[in-house]
């Protein structure tokens, strides 16, 4: 599946799943908070990119894309943990 929406991060930094069960942000500069919206459970954490420029979700799959200042890591959302990297890019 393709990543949709929210990068560059609008103002609120806040994006929703297409499925309705999770909402991701922005926390400061290197940080972003998920939340389950059905059990209320929030977690925040440092996914390791530097300075985050952008998100985005996957339409179809739990996965969160975070971009940031040479690093791009897709992320499960159910897991935390990464499925995919790439280092060195710029833009």
């Amino acid at each position: 599946g393709q990543a949709s929406g929210g990068t560059p991060l609008d103002r609120s930094g806040r994006l929703v799943s297409a499925d309705g069960r999770y909402q991701v942000e922005r926390e400061g500069v290197g940080q972003i908070k998920v939340q389950r919206l059905q059990s209320a459970q929030t977690r925040r954490f440092n996914p390791g990119v530097g300075k985050i420029r952008g998100l985005a979700l996957y339409p179809d799959r739990p996965w969160v894309a975070v971009s940031g200042t040479s690093t791009l890591r897709v992320l499960d959302l159910d897991t935390f943990r990464p499925c995919f990297e790439c280092r060195g890019h710029t833009q």
